[in-house]
């Protein structure tokens, strides 16, 4: 473990990244001041602003057309909705199956199109073409939901959602 602590603190150091010991990137996420990496080390022009993704990963399983809560009314800090995939699980056939990112219950407030399973073979991963920055924009404390919409076959699977936070 410390040799990737030394190894991350290095590379940041390298970028002009001012580290301070004892202090794990954990800690620096959490208190949500990542070290800035400064844009020309990344090959970004001067107004560019570097942001580091994470991904949110839901497994839902086979259920009649609903919602998965992601976040009630419970998003731990604010970010921005950047993409959204899908990985069928099952045997889907050809039914008019999708998954649909939101911002409320009940298909409410959408931020990505229906990502549609039709016909996909086991594992196979589908993505939205779509997202609606407005409305993928979660406040801390906001809601996120997977949408569900059942016509026959299997709708199983997992949810990952590529986001960014902005605050």
């Amino acid at each position: 473990m410390l040799n990737i602590v030394s190894a991350v603190s290095g590379f940041l150091s390298a970028l002009g990244c001012a580290v301070s010991s004892g202090m794990s990137i954990l800690d620096l996420w959490n208190a949500g001041s990542a070290p800035a990496i400064p844009p020309a080390a990344l090959g970004l022009a001067a107004s560019g602003t570097p942001v580091i993704p994470f991904c949110i990963e839901k497994t839902f399983a086979d259920a009649a057309t609903g919602d998965t809560a992601i976040y009630n009314a419970a998003a731990p800090y604010a970010f921005r909705v950047i993409g959204f995939e899908v990985e069928n699980h099952g045997a889907n056939g050809v039914n008019a199956n999708s998954v649909q990112l939101c911002a409320a219950a009940a298909g409410a407030s959408p931020i990505s199109d229906a990502v549609s399973t039709n016909g996909l073979a086991d594992q196979a991963l589908a993505r939205a073409t779509t997202i609606d920055y407005t409305v993928g924009a979660i406040a801390l404390a906001g809601s996120l939901y997977l949408r569900r919409t059942r016509a026959g076959g299997v709708l199983s699977g997992v949810a990952r959602i590529w986001c960014v936070r902005t605050a």
